[in-house]
């Protein structure tokens, strides 16, 4: 649910942080890479209603924000147990207007296998104002706020892994990144940084964000399954 699609840029920022020494070398490569995976995951209007009825959360618009932390408000809190589709999900990437959402056209996809694959387009200069609304020290992120910066337009990006949480415990295994023609999955050492990674999402993300608590948070049979509680209403600035 939300949960996953506020878990799953984090994911990648740090994926890019780790990345970051083999990203730069790479970046001639991406001339000529503008266009996304098609993951063949095209929801309907049907699916964003079933969505946004399942999850309960209740979504405004901020109309006046100054800053990158105004953009951004979470309130109250609601238990949620229940599946969503990858078509589902898809459908609540797509409909996300926040003005710092660096993902963009984003499909979801889950495997038989349990693994989730993501595809869309990286928005490298909202990556900053990101961090920022989420209280995410710039410090932490510099690496990829350098690499990003060198980017000469916005690339798509391919990202697959297993990710669970149980008991507030996360797991993850990342497969496979790509930045346009860079594939960055054997750069980040994958084995190494995933635990940290983890580490850095729970805390930074996952404890950090008001009304959020995973008990569980699962894939299988192309369906994410998420037990927890979660802001009952979210506000975004466009």
């Amino acid at each position: 649910m939300k949960t996953f699609l506020v878990i799953l840029p984090v994911i990648f920022l740090a994926l890019m942080v780790a990345g970051y020494y083999g990203f730069v070398p790479e970046l001639s490569t991406l001339l000529g890479a503008d266009k996304p995976r098609d993951l063949g995951i095209h929801p309907t209007s049907q699916d964003l209603a079933s969505a946004q009825s399942k999850s309960g959360v209740n979504f405004s618009e901020i109309t006046s924000a100054a800053t990158p932390e105004e953009t951004l408000k979470f309130s109250g809190k609601i238990d949620i147990n229940n599946s969503f589709t990858d078509a589902e999900m898809t459908a609540m990437a797509l409909d996300n207007p926040w003005k710092y959402n660096f993902l963009k056209g984003s499909q979801v996809k889950f495997n038989a296998d349990g693994s989730t694959e993501m595809s869309g387009i990286f928005y490298a200069d909202r990556l900053k104002g990101y961090a920022k609304a989420h209280g995410i020290n710039e410090r932490d992120i510099k690496p990829a706020l350098d690499a990003v910066g060198l980017l000469p337009f916005n690339p798509p990006y391919y990202l697959k892994m297993n990710v669970g949480i149980q008991d507030g415990h996360m797991t993850m295994n990342i497969s496979d990144l790509e930045i346009g023609k860079i594939n960055l999955t054997s750069t980040v050492v994958l084995k190494e940084n995933s635990e940290a990674i983890a580490s850095f999402i729970q805390d930074e993300v996952i404890n950090a964000t008001p009304g959020v608590e995973v008990q569980s948070l699962t894939t299988s049979n192309g369906a994410l399954n998420y037990k927890g509680s979660f802001p009952q209403t979210i506000s975004v600035a466009h």
